[in-house]
C-alpha cells in the first residue's frame, strides 16, 4: 500500500493519515478485492482458496479436493469482513441482524415457482459452462416471472441447436 499510495498512508501509532488520493483507480481495485474475493487470482504458482475449490470440484486432482476440504475445516466460522468495535454505532446503524435472525425471515418468505425445466433439457445444457449460473441470474434479475421463463427458455433453446423451439 505505501508503494501506491504514498508514506503518509502507512499506519503509525496514531492510525492512518487518508488523504485525497491521486490514485483512486487503485483504491477501488483495493476495496473491490476486500469485498469480492472471488474476483481475485493467485500469482505464479499459488492460488486462491476459490481457485482450490473450483479444481477440487473438477475432479482432476485428489490434492486439491483434499486441500479444499482441510481449507473448509479451518475456516468453519471465520468471518471475512467484520465491523471495528464502535464504527456501526458511531456512523448510526442498528445491530447487525445474526444468523439465525436472517435464516428466519428467509423462511417465512415463500417460496415462487418462475420455470420448470424437464429432465431432457437441463441434461442439455447442465454441463455447459456458465449455463447453471447464466440460468439462476435469468430467474432473478427478470422483471416478471413471465420474463424470467422466457428468458430461461431462449437460454435452453440457444445452447441446444439441434433442437427446434415450438
Amino acid at each position: 500500500m505505501k508503494r501506491e499510495l504514498g508514506s503518509d498512508s502507512v499506519p503509525n501509532e496514531h492510525g492512518v493519515d487518508l488523504r485525497e488520493s491521486k490514485r483512486a483507480d487503485y483504491l477501488a481495485k483495493f476495496s473491490f478485492e476486500l469485498t469480492d474475493p472471488g474476483t481475485k487470482r493467485g500469482r505464479g504458482k499459488n492460488r486462491t482458496p476459490l481457485q482450490i475449490a473450483v479444481s477440487a470440484a473438477s475432479g482432476k486432482s485428489d490434492d486439491d479436493a483434499l486441500i479444499w476440504s482441510d481449507y473448509c475445516a479451518g475456516m468453519r466460522g471465520a468471518k471475512m469482513l467484520t465491523w471495528s468495535r464502535g464504527l456501526r454505532e458511531a456512523v448510526a446503524l442498528d445491530d447487525e441482524p445474526t444468523d439465525a435472525e436472517i435464516l428466519q425471515v428467509e423462511e417465512a418468505q415463500e417460496a415462487e415457482s418462475i420455470a420448470t425445466i424437464t429432465s431432457g433439457a437441463w441434461n442439455s445444457v447442465r454441463f455447459r459452462r456458465g449455463m447453471a449460473c447464466a440460468i439462476l441470474e435469468a430467474a432473478e434479475l427478470a422483471p416478471s416471472c413471465t420474463d424470467a421463463a422466457t428468458a430461461i427458455q431462449a437460454l435452453i433453446w440457444g445452447a441446444t441447436p439441434s433442437r427446434v423451439p415450438p
